[in-house]
């Protein structure tokens, strides 16, 4: 019994080594880019951005806000997105807002 379970385990041992050595070897390419015509400037891009989400007063979902200016200072982008918030409160009393990511 113990010939017959070795003998079992020997075969299945040398059927998957079989496997192993199918391995298929792709040499290295070099591989260039070359950045010369962007599509796009950084100076397209507003370097303050805010948003927010807006809950009614039952706390169910209103809006999504997001908003993009190009305020030169970090200041600025705060002094934007109070007055954004605030607006966006006087328009829809009750509401709360929640999540508010400022990125500059």
């Amino acid at each position: 019994m113990k010939k017959l379970l070795f003998s079992a385990l020997a075969s299945v041992a040398f059927a998957g080594s079989g496997f192993a050595s199918n391995e298929v070897v792709i040499e290295k390419q070099d591989l260039k880019t070359d950045i010369t015509n962007s599509e796009f400037s950084l100076e397209e891009f507003a370097p303050c951005q805010v948003e927010f989400w807006v809950y009614d007063a039952d706390g169910g979902f209103l809006d999504y806000v997001h908003k993009l200016t190009d305020t030169e200072t970090i200041g600025g982008c705060y002094q934007f997105a109070g007055q954004l918030m605030d607006d966006y409160i006087a328009e829809h009393p009750g509401s709360t807002i929640s999540n508010v990511e400022i990125i500059y």
